[in-house]
């Protein structure tokens, strides 16, 4: 499992709260970092949510000695934090209970998680069913998909709220529109076509200067573009000169007044493209 449930006020739980008080951070972070360890193991092929480090590995891992590592387990064991089975592997079945189906979209997976939790609910002393890692109701499959129907909304919500920008002076096309344009577009010169873009929006005044997604703007921005452009030879030059830009849009005729040179440059291509 890549990630599993975590409540952000896990450090208020009493059992932790001794952790705290008897080895501090330390102690803390350790029993944070053996639940990492077991999930991360926890697969359709390993369902035993035992700790397989010893205590000389995690100790050599957390910058900790072996002794105080084995006494911290013993105190997390004592408390009822983690398992001492017959085979005296430490474990913590409760985190069978944290185990969610929205945690993936295989239907493998979900299949899995659903089979683990009714696997482990039987193993579970009713006095582990309240603690740090179990302090959660069963969740049907309705319950999950109304959970995610209801951050899938909050989600959407928030874009429909969300005011849009200007492109910033500092822009500089992301890795993510070259690759697009190379791909939608061989024809053009992704860098050229971007400095054109910038000149143009960030020229531009009023409402129509403001996006919500500028990568959208972007594809539109380079599907509509019909001015091939592979190198910047002497032929097109002109176009980094602001002078010989006025020149060219004054032989086409456009209108160059109160013209940024981005507005010029996409009144010269459009009228070219024509």
């Amino acid at each position: 499992m890549e990630w599993f449930k975590h409540d952000s006020n896990a450090n208020l739980d009493e059992k932790l709260q001794e952790v705290l008080l008897d080895y501090g951070l330390e102690g803390y972070g350790l029993y944070w970092y053996c639940i990492e360890l077991i999930v991360n193991k926890t697969s359709k092929d390993n369902t035993t949510f035992e700790i397989r480090h010893d205590a000389r590995v995690i100790a050599r891992s957390t910058g900790s000695t072996v002794q105080k590592v084995e006494e911290m387990m013993k105190r997390f064991i004592d408390i009822g934090l983690f398992e001492n089975n017959a085979d005296g592997k430490v474990t913590c079945l409760k985190i069978a209970k944290r185990l969610m189906m929205s945690q993936t979209n295989s239907k493998g997976m979900r299949s899995f998680i659903q089979d683990v939790k009714k696997q482990h609910d039987t193993s579970l002393d009713t006095k582990y069913r309240d603690d740090v890692m179990t302090c959660c109701d069963d969740v049907t499959p309705e319950e999950n998909r109304r959970e995610e129907n209801r951050i899938e909304e909050k989600r959407a919500e928030k874009t429909e709220k969300h005011e849009g920008s200007r492109l910033s002076l500092l822009w500089i096309i992301p890795n993510e529109y070259l690759e697009y344009c190379k791909t939608e577009r061989p024809d053009l010169n992704p860098k050229l076509v971007a400095e054109s873009f910038k000149d143009f929006w960030i020229g531009k005044t009023g409402a129509d200067a403001i996006k919500n997604d500028w990568f959208v703007a972007w594809r539109k921005w380079v599907r509509n573009e019909r001015v091939i452009i592979n190198n910047q030879s002497s032929s097109n030059a002109w176009r980094s000169d602001l002078n010989s830009i006025y020149n060219k849009a004054k032989e086409l005729n456009l209108n160059t007044q109160g013209k940024t040179k981005g507005e010029l440059l996409a009144m010269i291509d459009k009228r070219n493209a024509n």
